[in-house]
């Protein structure tokens, strides 16, 4: 599965690119989603068999950006051998967390998150910069089926919580936790771009976010408060 340092890698959109939009349908065991049109996909309500994943940023970016996918190809599962960091246990050998570097005047310049995008430009950020628009799964006759939402720098305010958890050492001092809100950062565009309810079942980011907060919040309330916060 792919790294969650990764996530935040899902295709940035160029003024030209539109996303596609994906139903909800039956497909074979093992597929996760099928192209339909040059515009449209289908996506699996089957979840992947046991120790296969599909992961949102890998579909983008092995399959559905590419130049040489035909309509009527799918893309499959993959075991978990092809991946790095399937559980939320593998969090690198640290005994606290690293904070994120932060950065001043990384909010949104106007509006707020979640939000729409149709490239990078419509994500400036307050001190001129821009984040990256990112697709997501949404729905055909979805309201703005073919935007992207943009991916919120790790120093947004939208993430305080991070920085609280900061210690003096700039360190969070359960692991779990810190790695709760690094997941919570890097699957933010596939979780908040109002997806198919078939994408929240087949999507691997959707499972280690599910996962990776279940671990925190056995840990800490402030874990279950930032879910609610989020949700």
């Amino acid at each position: 599965m792919p790294s969650v340092w990764l996530l935040a890698a899902l295709l940035p959109l160029s003024l030209s690119l539109v996303c596609p939009t994906f139903t909800c349908a039956d497909l074979t065991s093992g597929t996760c989603a099928e192209k339909v049109t040059e515009e449209t996909a289908k996506l699996s309500t089957i979840p992947c068999p046991t120790s296969q994943f599909c992961s949102g940023q890998r579909l983008y970016e092995d399959w559905w950006w590419n130049s040489g996918t035909a309509l009527g190809s799918s893309y499959a599962c993959v075991s978990e051998a092809s991946y790095a960091h399937t559980s939320v246990l593998d969090k690198e050998p640290y005994a606290q967390w690293p904070c994120f570097e932060f950065e001043s005047n990384k909010g949104l310049a106007s509006g707020s998150h979640p939000k729409d995008c149709q490239s990078d430009d419509d994500c400036l950020l307050e001190d001129g910069s821009r984040s990256s628009c990112l697709c997501g799964f949404r729905g055909v006759g979805q309201l703005n089926s073919t935007s992207g939402v943009c991916q919120p720098h790790q120093s947004d305010p939208i993430f305080i919580s991070n920085w609280v958890a900061c210690n003096s050492e700039r360190l969070i001092e359960n692991r779990d936790v810190g790695f709760y809100y690094k997941v919570i950062h890097e699957t933010y565009a596939v979780v908040h771009s109002s997806p198919l309810p078939c994408a929240q079942s087949v999507l691997w980011e959707f499972a280690l976010l599910k996962a990776s907060y279940a671990v925190a919040a056995a840990e800490t309330l402030t874990a279950v408060l930032v879910w609610l916060s989020l949700s």
